[in-house]
């Protein structure tokens, strides 16, 4: 059985983007920043990492959201970026 879970806005917290490493780190960057700009939100510095296959690169960045429609928002947004794997 599941459990609604209840969140407490704003809330804080380092958003993973996993991508193919297929684009540039600097066009990868701008692409995802457009997407914090159209949502408002605000985001701290972007740390990104690449597999050790090179196939994959991580970008970690603190996000702060502010409400239960920005969330969601912001993830139907992420899901039409090129080569997104995964979000958490």
């Amino acid at each position: 059985m599941e459990k609604d879970v209840k969140l407490n806005y704003p809330l804080n917290f380092f958003l993973k983007l996993i991508f193919d490493n297929d684009i540039d780190h600097g066009l990868r960057k701008a692409s995802v920043q457009m997407v914090f700009d159209q949502h408002d939100i605000p985001a701290g510095d972007f740390q990104t990492k690449v597999s050790e296959s090179g196939r994959f690169l991580t970008m970690t960045v603190q996000v702060l959201i502010i409400n239960d429609e920005v969330f969601v928002s912001l993830y139907s947004s992420l899901k039409s970026l090129p080569g997104l794997r995964f979000a958490v």
